[in-house]
């Protein structure tokens, strides 16, 4: 009983965790069927919660109940959730590190980062309950929820904050053996948007971090790359700007995606995250004027 009576105040203090302040909340029985639980047990679960103060719910009759007021921190301690795991690609680029930095700021020590190159590998994990949220471009996301994956954006950080500007690295001409890496969307999608018209040109599949070695090897003759790589390695390397557009600016933008059923993620990351302070700190750790820590 005692187990149950548990699960129930941690499902509960989740799904408090999940509404807005003057939402209605959803009936007892209705929560003992989704959670297949009793209804009393239900019921001792919510007094309990209200008695520690995690919320303050009013009745109004034939309304229903609606939520008045919650104590994140205190809901927190009640979901019997330690830590925030989130995925997010390999902080080799200091534009990645200032973003660690500044969402652990925000979150302080609830969050714990994992590294995984791949926005497909990322999502895999994600799906797996591996991790609680991952890292993406905004345009991976929304190709990802286009194909129908059970994920959706929990949270937005806004122009550039994923990467700066993309550029076609090259041999010199003749341009004919392109490097594409399909385990990220973003690349993926790129390569093909630059390429796929030219009908002179093969893709060759390649791992993204060995495109330098590729090209000075004559295995490639150009790839996609960020700006950002040549600019921190300082590498003379002939390249031709992309045009900006739609796709890029997408490409551009971090965003944080969650699994669909999450609700309660979606809402708490949108109370404790400040993408104002994130983006200012992120700034500070390009420009090298803080160290990151994450």
């Amino acid at each position: 009983m005692f187990k149950k009576n548990a699960i129930a105040v941690q499902e509960l203090a989740k799904e408090f965790m999940g509404l807005n302040t003057g939402e209605k909340v959803e009936t007892i029985k209705y929560y003992s069927n989704t959670l297949n639980l009793s209804v009393g047990t239900i019921s001792k679960a919510i007094k309990e919660i209200e008695t520690d103060k995690g919320v303050k719910l009013e009745k109004k009759g034939h309304l229903g109940t609606f939520l008045v007021l919650q104590d994140y921190k205190k809901l927190w301690s009640l979901s019997g959730l330690k830590n925030i795991i989130c995925v997010m690609p390999l902080p080799y680029l200091k534009r990645y590190e200032g973003l660690a930095s500044g969402i652990k700021k925000s979150m302080g020590d609830n969050l714990y980062f994992a590294y995984m190159r791949g926005a497909g590998t990322r999502i895999k994990f994600l799906e797996s309950d591996n991790y609680h949220c991952a890292i993406l471009s905004k345009l991976a996301a929304i190709e990802y929820i286009k194909e129908n994956r059970q994920i959706k954006i929990a949270f937005e950080f806004g122009k550039k904050t994923y990467m700066g500007e993309h550029v076609i690295v090259h041999r010199g001409e003749p341009i004919r053996k392109i490097g594409i890496d399909r385990n990220s969307k973003d690349h993926e999608i790129l390569t093909k948007m630059n390429f796929q018209k030219n009908e002179n040109c093969e893709f060759i599949d390649i791992n993204y971090s060995e495109i330098m070695s590729l090209l000075k090897e004559k295995k490639i003759d150009a790839a996609i790359w960020n700006l950002d790589n040549l600019n921190e390695a300082k590498l003379d390397v002939p390249y031709i700007k992309i045009k900006e557009d739609e796709y890029t600016k997408l490409l551009e933008e971090a965003v944080i995606v969650i699994k669909k059923e999450n609700m309660w993620l979606e809402n708490y990351l949108k109370k404790v995250l400040n993408k104002k302070n994130i983006i200012k700190h992120q700034n500070e750790v390009i420009k090298g004027d803080v160290i990151p820590t994450y």
